[in-house]
């Protein structure tokens, strides 16, 4: 039996060119899934984390506010020292 060699052709290309077009069509598709992957993380990133200046202007406040309040507390218990009062009704 003899094999035309159109059909040799044929066969060969199915064997080697199938498989090879498969491959670069699957790295094509996972190159595109990783750059919706990469596009969505830096969409996502600054939602989640907090930049260096903003997280010190925080900090900053919060000590204020720390200050201040704990101002408050010294001078009222100076007053509370200095005044007979007492924390029992008796």
């Amino acid at each position: 039996m003899e094999v035309p060699p159109l059909l040799f052709w044929n066969i060969i290309l199915t064997i080697g060119i199938g498989p090879l077009y498969w491959f670069i069509k699957r790295i094509a598709n996972d190159l595109d899934r990783l750059e919706k992957k990469v596009t969505d993380d830096q969409i996502e990133l600054p939602r989640k984390y907090v930049a260096k200046e903003d997280h010190h202007r925080d900090i900053s406040d919060i000590k204020g506010h720390a200050k201040r309040d704990l101002w408050v507390v010294e001078k009222w218990s100076e007053e509370v020292r200095s005044s007979s009062y007492s924390p029992y009704f008796f």
